[in-house]
């Protein structure tokens, strides 16, 4: 549940103290329950539940860590409740970003799992690797996504599917994953250094 606050999303306990505040300064509407008699920039309107309020990324409550429904992130800092639900766009962000504490709450929260790019050597083609990543979703990440390892995502077979073929080399599987990337390596072999490289 949500209440919209002079253009900002705050969790129901953080809106109702809101409004006590102003109704105790005899700043509050007239007819409450009214809500076209009044502008939100003056006073809270609502609570919206989620599917009445869904955006295309995760809002929080505006009181941040002062929040009373702060959550702790698992790096120890905090951010206000989450207070609205998801679009379709809303669910490929959350699914496409990449990692942090922040996102592991959003994924959390929304039971959502990570975007994986499957990494695929390619027969005959030396030196090259298929990347794809496919589910609802997919392509609209992959054009967010735009390059992975240099190499841009193409499309294929509709919105559910992107490929892209970057260069191969030592330390692509490391360099992806410390870009938080979610990788499925099962149908990849890395190649061997050359140790007139090293």
């Amino acid at each position: 549940m949500a209440y919209i606050y002079q253009a900002t999303l705050w969790c129901d306990d953080c809106g109702q103290a809101i409004c006590q505040r102003l109704d105790e300064a005899g700043e509050g509407p007239e007819d409450k329950s009214d809500e076209t008699s009044f502008d939100s920039d003056d006073y809270p309107k609502g609570p919206f539940s989620d599917d009445d309020d869904e955006s295309d990324s995760p809002s929080h409550c505006d009181s941040g860590a002062e929040c009373p429904n702060a959550v702790e992130l698992d790096d120890g800092s905090k951010v206000g409740a989450i207070v609205s639900g998801l679009t379709e766009d809303g669910i490929a962000y959350v699914r496409g970003a990449k990692d942090s504490p922040c996102v592991r709450e959003w994924r959390e929260h929304y039971e959502l799992e990570p975007f994986t790019v499957h990494l695929d050597n390619l027969e005959g083609r030396d030196g090259c690797v298929m990347a794809t990543v496919s589910g609802p979703g997919a392509l609209k990440w992959a054009k967010d996504d735009q390059t992975i390892a240099g190499e841009r995502w193409e499309s294929a077979d509709g919105d559910d599917f992107a490929y892209a073929m970057p260069v191969d080399h030592p330390g692509l599987v490391a360099d992806l994953e410390k870009e938080g990337y979610t990788l499925n390596l099962d149908n990849y072999t890395p190649p061997v250094a050359d140790p007139e490289d090293s």
